[in-house]
């Protein structure tokens, strides 16, 4: 391994770390690709309520000239309070607008959540000279790419007006209704597809933003050893509580051998202890089996509790490979099983009638 493998952050981030990160409020986040849709939405909120908002206006400003034109002093504050309706409710209605397309453009990159540790008072982030750094740090590169978008937005709205000058020739002479509505639209083309343009600008900056967010969240592998470490504890730890259970299973396994029917043995490597109750059982269950040492604790078991011990050589090797403790034995396994037991029910009832 190369020297310094060890420390490349070459393995990809756990769930842990993702939620860790985004509890810090590090996410991978846009401005430019919520200001974009801000604006090309908000153009869309113009293009559809602007004519009911200019016609307001107008019908105020009438009567600011009606009223001029009969000076009085209720008919000037009238006039003036219609004025400043009209106008507080273009703002207030354009404004909850933008308000709305923000968070939505934020949501539709991060989901709905709050970062509480960024708004939790740090006396550390008040340093002049983090904060000089942070501006100072990639000046050049937001400096390029705040060109590129403003060259980008100029060259659409000039290819607009462009495709637009045989329309605006005709407009000398025309009323100022015709001179206000051919504005109004070339100013609404103009904010649309400088919007489109910037989307897809800030679509790239997102890619590029989601492709850091990635690698700043990538892991070394020591960083992954400790976080599998504090997720599913000391390896150690864990092997020690599975030995623990291991014991604890073959201590009930080993209580239950003298409830057993029959052992099967292969003679003394592989032992299968099986119970079977008539009437009350549909088929025999694995209460115990084991191989080696287990099975000879198993066979000591059955012996001392006096159930008998039968040497089924391949038999034992099929239960033990293919049943697991306290299941039923599978159909393939009904004939030989009951042979066995139809040895041992006729083994005991021969002892019965010797004594």
């Amino acid at each position: 391994m190369p020297p310094g493998d060890a420390q490349a952050k070459t393995e990809a981030p756990t769930p842990r770390r993702r939620r860790e990160a985004r509890r810090q409020g590090q996410v991978a986040r846009s401005r430019d690709l919520t200001s974009s849709l801000v604006l090309l939405v908000g153009t869309a909120a113009l293009a559809w309520l602007g004519p009911a908002l200019g016609q307001g206006l107008v019908w105020s400003l009438q009567r600011a000239a009606d009223a001029a034109a009969h000076p009085h002093v209720v008919g000037w504050l009238d006039a003036l309070r219609h004025i400043v309706t009209a106008a507080a409710g273009a703002t207030v209605t354009l404004w909850l607008v933008f308000l709305v397309l923000a968070l939505l453009g934020d949501a539709l990159q991060v989901g709905f959540y709050v970062a509480y540790p960024l708004l939790t008072p740090r006396i550390d982030r008040l340093s002049l000279a983090r904060g000089w750094r942070r501006m100072v740090d990639g000046w050049w590169l937001r400096t390029v790419l705040a060109v590129l978008k403003a060259a980008v937005v100029l060259a659409v709205v000039c290819w607009i007006v462009w495709q637009r000058a045989p329309s605006l020739y005709g407009l000398a002479g025309a009323p100022a209704a015709s001179v206000v509505q051919e504005a109004w639209g070339l100013a609404i083309r103009c904010l649309a597809a400088a919007a489109a343009a910037l989307l897809v600008l800030a679509l790239a900056d997102y890619g590029y933003q989601r492709w850091r967010y990635e690698q700043e969240l990538r892991m070394t592998r020591q960083e992954l050893k400790e976080e599998l470490k504090r997720e599913e504890g000391d390896p150690m730890v864990r092997a020690r509580i599975r030995s623990l259970q291991r014991e604890y299973a073959r201590r009930r396994m080993l209580e239950d051998v003298p409830t057993a029917s029959v052992v099967i043995t292969n003679p003394t490597h592989v032992a299968v202890a099986l119970k079977y109750e008539r009437g009350l059982m549909p088929a025999p269950v694995v209460v115990a089996k084991g191989a080696e040492r287990l099975a000879e604790r198993i066979i000591q078991k059955a012996r001392e509790a006096g159930v008998p011990v039968v040497q089924r050589p391949s038999l034992a090797r099929a239960l033990y490979r293919s049943v697991p403790v306290g299941q039923e034995i599978p159909v393939a396994f009904y004939f030989a099983v009951a042979e066995v037991l139809a040895f041992v029910y006729k083994m005991r009832r021969h002892f019965r009638r010797s004594a």
